[in-house]
């Protein structure tokens, strides 16, 4: 086989590329001259230096606590509105009824309409289908809900306070009667809130828990106005029992919303049947 000559500049051109590479050489291995390994090292002194500053400056991750903390901004203003307004007619009821029948009445409609009051908020993942983003997150879709439930939880716990401690000093009835109206429905309500959140399509959500809060402050209210005697005597200790009752179905349903939110991308869609 002929070899031929190889052109001279196709030789200067690998004789550049050879003295190129190796003065790019890391290996210990004799390279180009010292000043320029010192001018290479101080680069690489800079760039350590410049990379412990930006990881020194990186921000922690949020702790849980501040995280709920933030999810108070997101709350629609609506929200807020409407329980200022309900902790209003508690304190209407305390100084200006004109009987305990009626402060027992508006004492239920109280405790019914502050569980649909923050539903919207829960519901933030699935009405917007936003669950994919939030399981991208530092904080995933269950972490999102529990934040949201506290939130909600902390204020409609403000609005049965605010109503359990002035009807009482200032309007005609007892706190234990003031109890008897308050938690029944607010439990019952938010349990059944819950249900339908975990269970129903996101557009029916909000009119099946608007029929649900309907029928419960029907109920309530019907008591209130005619039957008041049915939270007097012997039928105390039934109310409370339906209170403790309500309470249990409604601390299982916050967990079973919670497990929904962490079982993955699909589960608040509601794709599983039975949906509504």
């Amino acid at each position: 086989m002929t070899s031929f000559p190889r052109p001279r500049a196709a030789e200067q051109l690998e004789a550049r590329l050879r003295a190129h590479y190796a003065a790019q050489r890391t290996d210990g291995r004799p390279r180009g001259s010292a000043i320029g390994d010192e001018q290479r090292l101080r680069q690489l002194a800079a760039l350590m230096a410049q990379e412990r500053q930006g990881a020194a400056a990186t921000p922690r991750p949020m702790g849980f606590v501040a995280f709920v903390a933030s999810q108070v901004r997101f709350v629609p203003r609506w929200t807020w509105i409407v329980q200022a307004a309900l902790m209003a007619l508690a304190l209407l009821l305390a100084t200006g009824a004109q009987s305990a029948q009626a402060v027992a009445m508006g004492t239920s409609l109280i405790g019914g309409a502050a569980a649909l009051a923050g539903l919207p908020s829960l519901l933030a993942s699935k009405s917007f289908n936003t669950a994919e983003l939030e399981c991208a997150c530092y904080f995933d879709c269950a972490g999102a809900t529990a934040a949201r439930l506290i939130v909600i939880g902390c204020s409609d716990a403000l609005v049965l306070g605010c109503a359990a401690l002035c009807i009482p000093l200032l309007g005609a009835l007892s706190l234990l009667e003031v109890l008897l109206h308050l938690c029944p429905p607010f439990f019952a309500g938010a349990a059944g809130c819950l249900l339908i959140a975990r269970r129903a399509r996101p557009a029916n959500t909000l009119p099946w828990a608007l029929c649900w809060t309907a029928i419960v402050l029907a109920c309530a209210y019907g008591f209130a106005a005619v039957a008041p005697v049915a939270y007097e005597g012997t039928s105390i200790a039934v109310w409370g029992c339906a209170a403790l009752a309500a309470a249990l179905w409604l601390a299982r349903e916050a967990y079973l919303l919670l497990d929904c939110a962490a079982r993955g991308l699909d589960a608040l869609k509601a794709t599983a049947s039975p949906v509504w």
